[in-house]
């Protein structure tokens, strides 16, 4: 069901930023050399050398650079058919204010790039867009033809490296999970589970709440209110023991923490359950 229709595919230097825009057609951003960020759908992704963003037609988005370091980043701006081939000029970005929602070319619906896609270190396609450049550039017989076959060759790609990267990104998401399940006593920042798996604290937790649907630190501070509720109810020790064994030693932050989970404090949770020791 794929068979795209290239519209412009060029590297450009000093494109421009800042301010929020929404595209009538697709758009891949393919970054060759610098450091950039695009932020969409509430989500900012930061963009280094071979790193490709793809964008679905409609979304708004902005892209923000240190203007004293030019960039050099390869746009490809596409539909997914041949719906619209007549259309054979790039079509301007418009503020969101002046957007006109039914000259989108929607992305058919069938097909699994509804959302933005950002792939990291995604050399495994320069070749093919640097190719596709060319033949437009040129604009030689079938040119845009050969670009848009091409262009079908590097979505494919997006899929497998999206999925290959979905896969990653769980098995390191439920090794995390099972490392704080048993380690939650002990002083965790997301700096040190970085160094742990080797990625940076903001990718890291970034990853994670994406794939369990909280934040590292969220997800530590449930996991030790949820150890000390059962002390609560099984023993005879002190809030403020209970509160240094499960990992959080100042009684009042534990307090806090345990009441914003629970909605009690944990003296009246110990008092509402009534205590059962073992």
């Amino acid at each position: 069901e794929i068979n795209p229709h290239v519209r412009y595919c060029k590297t450009i230097t000093r494109p421009h930023g800042a301010s929020v825009v929404r595209a009538y057609d697709c758009r891949i951003f393919y970054l060759l050399s610098g450091r950039c960020s695009f932020t969409a759908s509430d989500s900012t992704y930061l963009l280094g050398e071979n790193d490709l963003l793809y964008l679905p037609a409609g979304i708004a988005y902005s892209l923000e650079y240190d203007t004293s370091a030019p960039i050099e980043l390869l746009s490809v701006n596409f539909d997914f058919d041949q719906s619209h081939r007549h259309l054979q000029s790039p079509l301007q970005t418009q503020p969101p204010q002046s957007f006109v929602e039914d000259e989108l070319i929607r992305v058919p619906s069938a097909l699994p790039f509804l959302s933005p896609i950002c792939l990291k270190h995604f050399s495994r396609v320069q070749s093919l867009l640097s190719e596709a450049e060319k033949e437009i550039a040129r604009g030689s017989l079938y040119a845009r033809e050969y670009a848009s076959a091409l262009l079908r060759q590097i979505l494919l790609e997006i899929l497998r490296g999206r999925d290959r990267k979905r896969d990653t990104e769980d098995h390191l998401s439920q090794a995390i999970k099972q490392y704080l399940n048993r380690h939650y006593t002990e002083d965790i920042t997301a700096e040190s589970l970085g160094v742990r798996f080797g990625y940076h604290p903001y990718h890291l937790n970034r990853i994670f709440k994406k794939q369990i649907g909280t934040t590292l630190r969220q997800y530590l501070i449930e996991e030790r209110i949820r150890a000390a509720k059962n002390l609560l109810l099984v023993t005879e020790l002190s809030i403020g023991e209970i509160a240094a064994s499960v990992g959080i030693p100042e009684q009042a932050y534990f307090s806090y923490c345990f009441k914003k989970c629970v909605g009690i404090s944990p003296s009246e949770y110990r008092s509402r359950k009534g205590v059962r020791y073992l």
